[in-house]
């Protein structure tokens, strides 16, 4: 299961080219959909909401809840090079929140989350896997564009 869980805020984008074939699924968080032919959509736990972001509308998380949008597919389970990428706006940077995740108890599985010492960590789990953590200070109320790569 791909999980989306929520900090302040994530903001979407608009679309003006046609994606890479090869993407597993693109999320703007204006809604639950899918924006790749994959049309993966997800479900909302926990009563997300969507209010008017920037650019359209946005995915908004409670900051100190449970919320967040989830999909079970098979396409997530990534065992060759993973690229996670995602805007995300803080609340509070002062505990361990998991941003995008998906894990299976036994197999493994990626992990971009906030980290209350090191600001944000990407981590990868299975044969091989590692964790990886930035030195970065994380300012509350400030937009931040995070990438994993593994």
């Amino acid at each position: 299961m791909l999980s989306i869980t929520g900090l302040s805020g994530l903001s979407g984008i608009i679309l003006t080219e046609r994606l890479p074939q090869s993407l597993v699924a693109y999320y703007t968080l204006s809604d639950l959909r899918d924006s790749t032919e994959n049309a993966r959509t997800l479900t909302n736990n926990a009563a997300v909401t969507f209010v008017a972001g920037k650019v359209g509308n946005t995915a908004r998380f409670a900051a100190a809840s449970s919320q967040y949008l989830s999909r079970s597919d098979t396409a997530f389970a990534i065992s060759g090079d993973l690229s996670v990428s995602c805007w995300v706006k803080f609340a509070s940077a002062s505990d361990f929140k998991r941003i995008v995740s998906r894990f299976v108890q036994g197999t493994g599985g990626y992990t971009l989350a906030t980290n209350p010492t090191n600001g944000v960590s990407f981590g990868c789990q299975g044969p091989g896997g590692d964790t990886a953590l930035s030195s970065a200070n994380l300012n509350i109320n400030q937009w931040y564009h995070i990438v994993g790569t593994f």
